[in-house]
């Protein structure tokens, strides 16, 4: 994998994971269930590794894989709640 799929691997997952970050964030009207903060802990910690690898200034590519997937799973999850 070259550094710029890399890079936009990471961008996209990032874009996705901020939008589920946003959207278990946001003001809601229930407290989230346990599902929903287990998903919101996941997202902060894709997010962390994403962070980390910015700092050192590359990602080995079974990082990229690993956010990669992890994310597409939450996103297929979460992005269905989102109509609701």
């Amino acid at each position: 994998m070259t550094r710029a799929e890399a890079n936009q691997i990471i961008d996209c997952c990032y874009v996705h994971l901020m939008v589920m970050k946003h959207h278990y964030e946001k003001t809601r009207e229930f407290e989230l269930d346990i599902i929903e903060k287990a998903n919101l802990e996941q997202i902060n910690e894709l997010l962390f590794a994403i962070q980390t690898g910015i700092d050192r200034g590359y990602f080995i590519d079974i990082e990229v894989t690993c956010i990669n997937d992890d994310t597409t799973q939450l996103w297929e999850e979460v992005s269905q709640t989102f109509s609701k």
